[in-house]
């Protein structure tokens, strides 16, 4: 255990050495930037990030509020979230807070919409609910009625009844 703490020790002793005497020789002017060591660190350049076209978020800010709203009715969902981050890169400069004002006001504006969403689902299961009812007070009305005309039949084809005994003392017209 001894050994490891040492290692380490070490390990940051000549790890700061080093940094130190190659910052003084490049100080000092004996070596150059372009040393092994600092062409590393060059050949990894920071990326650059072009800056972003913002006309579309610069046009729909001075248009008139009529005008804005039905020009974004027509933007799809990527659309529309790529306008989201040209206004957001707009506004940043002006108020760097407001990652955190849009972040509240998205929270909330879900939970507006899981609110409206809920109550759809709502009306839905009423509406659903009533649906089955009406379709089971038909069922049973057709049931019923079926039941009422198989009796009808079963009387009329029953040989003593008295329904059939009236039937067959009528004469029945064959077109003759």
């Amino acid at each position: 255990m001894k050994v490891k703490k040492s290692n380490r020790t070490l390990f940051r002793v000549s790890g700061a050495l080093t940094i130190a005497v190659s910052t003084a020789l490049l100080g000092l002017g004996l070596i150059g930037a372009s040393s092994p060591m600092y062409t590393l660190r060059a050949q990894s350049p920071v990326p650059v990030i072009p800056e972003p076209d913002l006309s579309v978020a610069r046009g729909l800010l001075n248009m008139p509020v009529e005008e804005a709203n039905e020009a974004i009715k027509k933007f799809n969902a990527k659309e529309a979230e790529i306008l989201n981050t040209q206004l957001l890169a707009l506004i940043r400069p002006r108020n760097p807070d407001v990652d955190r004002v849009y972040g509240l006001i998205r929270h909330l504006e879900s939970l507006r919409a899981d609110a409206q969403a809920q109550n759809r689902l709502d009306t839905l299961l009423y509406v659903l609910a009533l649906t089955l009812l009406l379709f089971t007070g038909f069922l049973i009305y057709v049931i019923i009625d079926q039941r009422r005309s198989l009796r009808e039949l079963q009387k009329l084809l029953t040989p003593g009844s008295a329904s059939t005994q009236d039937n067959s003392s009528q004469n029945v017209y064959r077109g003759e």
